[in-house]
C-alpha cells in the first residue's frame, strides 16, 4: 500500500510541473495576443482621428464657400432673391390628377 502511494506521488509531481509549465506558455500566448490587439486598437484610434479631422476640414465653411465660388462658378443671393414657397397640410400635393 505504501509503495503505491509513493508512486503515485512520484507520478503526480512531474505531471504537476507539466501543467505549470504548460499553463505559463498559454499565459505568454495570451500576453502576447493582448499586446498586439492593444496596438492595433491603438493604431484604429489614431487612423479615426485623422478622418475625424479631414472630414471636419472638408466640411468647413471656408473650403464650402470657395469651391461654389471658384470650381463651381455659383453666385452669392441676396435675401430678395430667396422666395420661399409654404405648403398648408391638406392643400393638395399633386396626386389630385392621379385618382380616379
Amino acid at each position: 500500500m505504501k509503495m503505491s502511494v509513493l508512486l503515485s506521488l512520484a507520478a503526480l509531481i512531474p505531471a504537476l510541473l507539466f501543467a505549470n509549465v504548460y499553463q505559463g506558455f498559454r499565459f505568454e500566448q495570451q500576453e502576447r495576443e493582448i499586446g498586439r490587439l492593444q496596438r492595433l486598437q491603438h493604431e484604429r484610434f489614431e487612423e479615426n482621428k485623422r478622418s475625424i479631422t479631414g472630414i471636419t476640414m472638408l466640411q468647413s465653411p471656408t473650403r464650402l464657400r470657395r469651391i461654389a465660388l471658384e470650381d463651381l462658378e455659383l453666385e452669392l443671393v441676396g435675401p430678395e432673391r430667396i422666395i420661399t414657397i409654404e405648403l398648408t397640410p391638406g392643400s393638395g400635393d399633386g396626386d389630385e390628377r392621379f385618382s380616379e
